[in-house]
């Protein structure tokens, strides 16, 4: 499975009314993409900011996908007046088996770099340490792992019930994130990032168990 991730900088007292335009715009385009796997819309109301994090099931879908998603991308920044401040592309290197939970409220984005000749060291390390710690966080709903293996840059996707189960959590989340990023000689890119899931896409499979 591969992802894209969008980033979007927004004005916040626009912040409602630009998920409805997600909602209404944005969530029927993506349902007809071939090959697409779900989606998340990660929102932050003080800042106004975004960020959609969406699955596919191949790279080959998220290649032969990128004219449209440009097109649909165009469409909600012209319609939110808001902003692109960047797109990438992964690899999903590993996930706790919750790809789109119809009931995380919460979540959690971590960069991190490490050196692309250790990332199947990484992956080793995700499923013996990372993943098992994840899942005892209280209100944990999930998490999925991703890498780009030509430049070693990661993104984690770490979801949660609330935003109180969110808060608890973050600095076990720290530890964490040093802990396994060091072993493999790498490091943080950025602080953690935080945000309240606005919108989700359980296309076309629906959300895992």
């Amino acid at each position: 499975m591969h992802a894209r991730v969008t980033r979007l900088k927004g004005a916040p007292e626009n912040f409602d009314h630009n998920m409805e335009i997600v909602k209404s715009q944005a969530v029927p385009a993506l349902q007809k993409l071939p090959g697409f796997q779900g989606s998340y819309f990660l929102g932050d109301r003080k800042t106004g900011n975004s960020l959609g994090v969406f699955f596919f099931d191949s790279a080959e879908s998220l290649a032969a996908t990128r004219e449209q998603a440009n097109k649909i991308r165009e469409g909600v920044v012209e319609a939110t007046s808001s902003q692109i401040v960047s797109v990438e592309e992964y690899e999903v290197i590993a996930d706790s088996g919750k790809k789109v939970s119809r009931t995380a409220s919460a979540a959690r984005i971590g960069t991190s770099h490490v050196d692309p000749s250790r990332l199947d060291e990484g992956v080793q390390a995700i499923q013996q340490k990372a993943i098992p710690t994840i899942k005892q966080f209280p209100g944990n709903e999930g998490a999925v792992f991703l890498a780009d293996r030509s430049s070693g840059r990661g993104l984690t996707l770490t979801l949660f019930d609330s935003s109180a189960s969110l808060n608890a959590s973050r600095e076990q989340a720290t530890q964490l994130r040093n802990e396994v990023v060091g072993k493999l000689g790498g490091k943080p890119t950025s602080d953690f990032e935080e945000y309240e899931i606005t919108v989700r896409v359980e296309s076309p499979v629906g959300a895992q168990a």
